[in-house]
């Protein structure tokens, strides 16, 4: 029997990180149904029982399953395009730091032995003039660069569907809770067994 329910751990262990094959979950289901099983495992044989006589009530229809999965491959798909669009800004924008700490450095922290920069300009109204249009070029450019941007639209959906799927966290809390019970319930059998 030892041999036997250390093969059983180790499918209950496949089970419950949902990689067993459907071969190994009857077996597992026909082992808890037909044959007695140690006292350890009597929770599991519980939960098994359960949900073999609520499988059949609740038919998976084939084509809910294949729509769920192409559009889960669709989701799948626009998380991918969007990450490559957000990191590609990201690189954008580092580029960018490194030009701005680069010219930085040129301007003010030259040697000193170079020739000062002389004034381009005789009157100030003339160079404050120029400055305005430069600076103006300047954020018409940053503009066109950040236009882009406005498909942001796109990313607060792809977030609206996963704020969606976010209430099977529920299902989660639940699974969470049945381990406590199943804690609980071994912790208080073992008590039981060593009162007796």
């Amino acid at each position: 029997m030892n041999m036997e329910l250390n093969e059983i751990k180790k499918l209950l262990e496949k089970y419950y990180e949902g990689v067993s094959s459907l071969e190994e979950e009857q077996l597992l289901k026909d082992i808890f149904r037909y044959r007695p099983v140690p006292a350890e495992l009597e929770a599991d044989k519980e939960l098994f029982l359960y949900m073999a006589s609520h499988t059949s009530a609740f038919p998976i229809d084939s084509q809910l399953e294949q729509k769920l999965t192409n559009w889960i491959d669709q989701q799948d798909n626009k998380g991918h395009r969007s990450v490559k669009i957000i990191g590609m800004y990201r690189m954008v924008g580092i580029a960018a730091s490194f030009a701005i700490l680069i010219i930085c450095y040129l301007t003010f922290f030259q040697p000193k032995d170079k020739v000062a920069i002389k004034d381009t300009y005789k009157d100030p109204t003339v160079a404050y003039a120029q400055a305005k249009r430069t600076l103006l070029y300047v954020s018409q450019q940053l503009n066109k660069g950040t236009a882009p941007l406005g498909q942001v639209n796109k990313l607060n959906q792809l977030n609206k569907g996963i704020n969606r799927l976010s209430s099977l966290s529920s299902l989660n809390n639940g699974i969470e809770q049945l381990q406590l019970v199943s804690k609980y319930y071994d912790t208080s059998k073992k008590e039981n067994n060593e009162k007796k």
